[in-house]
């Protein structure tokens, strides 16, 4: 009895459905549909050659004025150089100079970036101009400490709104640079003659 029903179910001539076979599982299912995801949607023209290059463009960071030279990179990298061998060194120049040279080349990327609309550095850039200005009202001018502090938020309070202005219209002219020209208006319809 067994050795039948084996039988029956090794020929497909059983009473229950026949089990699919692993290969066609995988082909079932309407044509296309082992296509991939992110096939483009029917109708809808590839971009242009132009486009794509306007795209990649918007990408990519704003060059510098000395590029390819990566001065400011070059100016963090030895001012966190000699801050370390002037902590080591006991030297107090050293870790000035040092401090100075990484604010310098923080400013002028993040500059940089943000004023061509890449990156926002709003808080960074507001800090790095509130931040001598408190020390100038505490050392120079004589204010307190807690004075000058409320004078250095004032002023990256300013700073900041004042750089997110900035970022936001360079951000829409990069990204009407960037975007396909409009389509030229179609042309009136010729007048009909009398005749016609």
């Amino acid at each position: 009895m067994a050795g039948r029903r084996w039988a029956e179910g090794k020929s497909g001539r059983g009473d229950g459905p026949e089990t699919p076979r692993p290969s066609e599982r995988r082909g079932a299912g309407p044509a296309g549909a082992g296509e991939g995801k992110h096939a483009r949607p029917a109708g809808k023209p590839a971009p242009s050659p132009e486009a794509l290059a306007r795209a990649r463009a918007r990408l990519k960071p704003p060059p510098a004025p000395w590029d390819p030279l990566p001065l400011s990179e070059l100016a963090i990298v030895f001012g966190a150089v000699a801050m370390l061998a002037s902590v080591a060194l006991s030297s107090d120049r050293g870790l000035i100079a040092g401090f100075l040279l990484i604010v310098l080349g923080t400013a002028e990327f993040s500059w940089r970036e943000h004023r061509h609309g890449y990156r926002s550095h709003g808080a960074l850039l507001a800090g790095l101009l509130a931040l001598p200005v408190a020390l100038a009202f505490w050392k120079l001018v004589g204010l307190g400490p807690r004075t000058s502090l409320g004078v250095g938020a004032v002023v990256f309070l300013i700073g900041w709104s004042a750089l997110g202005g900035v970022f936001k219209r360079a951000r829409e002219e990069r990204a009407n640079k960037g975007a396909s020209p409009a389509p030229s208006a179609a042309p009136d319809a010729a007048p009909k003659g009398d005749g016609e």
